[in-house]
């Protein structure tokens, strides 16, 4: 009786140390399991991101410039510039004189040609991002109501940074610089350009936060600090 005794002991204990060992190893396996639904998860959402980009991306592209402007006289000149942006640094060329041309008849209708570049200038793809940026500094050169201009630029800057933080596109990360330059000149008041680059500075990507900082600097150097500390955004 007692050896029945003592082999029953034993295997509870043999019980008791496979306890033992196995439970650290079932701990450390759900842990591992944890982690790698984690990652999982963060790879999946990382995925999301980069489709999101690219559908965004792929959407814009659907649309074509003879649709995002209109027959107007105004209209068809912004289409020929379009055709012919690449010639504009050649004014000497044929195609480079009849762009040019195309510019001169905007000139000479200012209001209609303004009205087209904001009925259709924001909605240009990606691929025609320094098209975009030559429009949107064009529009503030047109004589036109300057708070007009403003309060296009402003909806610009707005639009353009939003943009600029949904895409890994360099021009379109580059074109809300472009229109809080052109809007600045366009103001000449510093408040004015402190509260718009304050508005949309926070959620700002870092290098455009940087390259915005930068550029602010020529305006009011001081007030750029302050932002930079704010926002703890190295301009260096």
């Amino acid at each position: 009786m007692k050896r029945y005794s003592y082999i029953i002991i034993g295997l509870a204990i043999l019980f008791s140390i496979y306890l033992i060992y196995k439970s650290p190893n079932t701990q450390e396996t759900t842990i591992a399991e944890n982690k790698s639904n984690e990652s999982t998860e963060e790879l999946d959402e990382s995925i999301k991101d980069v489709q999101t980009q690219n559908e965004e991306e792929q959407n814009t592209e659907q649309v074509q410039p003879e649709e995002l402007f209109s027959d107007s006289n105004a209209g068809k000149s912004i289409k020929k510039i379009l055709e012919l942006y690449t010639e504009l640094d050649n004014p000497d060329s044929d195609r480079g004189k009849e762009a040019h041309l195309e510019i001169k008849k905007l000139y000479e209708t200012p209001n209609q040609s303004f009205e087209e570049i904001k009925k259709g200038c924001l909605s240009l793809p990606h691929e025609m991002e320094l098209q975009k940026q030559f429009l949107l500094q064009f529009s503030s050169m047109l004589n036109v109501d300057r708070a007009e201009k403003l309060g296009f630029l402003d909806k610009a800057f707005k639009d353009t940074m939003y943009k600029a933080g949904n895409s890994v596109n360099y021009q379109t990360r580059k074109t809300p610089i472009i229109v809080f330059d052109t809007y600045c000149r366009t103001a000449n008041d510093k408040e004015l350009c402190f509260n718009l680059i304050n508005s949309q500075i926070k959620t700002a990507p870092k290098d455009v936060q940087i390259s915005l900082l930068n550029s602010y600097k020529s305006i009011d150097v001081e007030k750029a600090k302050e932002l930079a500390n704010q926002n703890n955004i190295q301009t260096y």
